[in-house]
């Protein structure tokens, strides 16, 4: 049996405007909108956690606290979670003091993912890292591994990508694959603006 190649480090660009989002966004960064009971930047966190990485890069902006706020320890919050018999999300809280390294960069020009992802460069080094997006969730981490491998036995990075409906591709980068698993022929940055 193969291993799957770990990768440790994510790197989550959190610091656009969140304009798709607006009115929601213009006081809560749209990285911390709930979903059912949890804020996307959560889930993207658990996603992440389940394919093993253990350093997460979260690119944010100066004007953007909140996004650091999540990531403070509250150890009142804690104690009382404890004592109301809640101790289940008092772990989940401290998970990410014991579990995970969190590092932030800062991206305080809105100048799109590229720039984004560049301004994670020094917290990520040389290794191989993930980029996920906290607007696209996926349910099964097994995906990750799937580029883990992919990147492992091509040796270049690797890229997953969701057809969206042609009305909404004004809101998107678009990549113009040649095939399944393929080199992309060309990648537009919201060509329709």
């Amino acid at each position: 049996m193969a291993i799957t190649p770990r990768i440790h480090t994510a790197v989550i660009p959190a610091a656009g405007q969140g304009t798709r989002m607006l009115p929601a966004t213009k006081s809560v960064p749209k990285e911390l909108l709930p979903i059912l009971d949890r804020p996307a930047l959560q889930l993207i966190i658990d996603e992440a956690l389940g394919a093993g990485v253990d350093h997460l890069v979260i690119v944010t902006s100066h004007a953007k606290p909140a996004i650091e706020n999540y990531f403070a320890t509250d150890l009142g919050v804690e104690s009382s979670l404890e004592k109301q018999g809640r101790g289940v999300l008092a772990d989940q809280l401290r998970r990410y003091r014991q579990d995970v390294r969190v590092s932030f960069a800062y991206q305080d020009q809105p100048r799109g993912l590229g720039h984004a992802v560049a301004c994670a460069r020094e917290a990520v080094g040389d290794e191989a890292f993930f980029v996920m997006l906290p607007d696209e969730l996926m349910s099964d981490s097994s995906l990750l591994q799937d580029l883990a491998t992919l990147t492992q036995s091509t040796g270049v990075g690797s890229v997953a990508l969701k057809q969206m409906p042609t009305a909404e591709l004004f809101r998107y980068g678009i990549v113009t694959p040649v095939g399944p698993i393929s080199t992309a022929d060309g990648i537009d940055s919201l060509p329709f603006t």
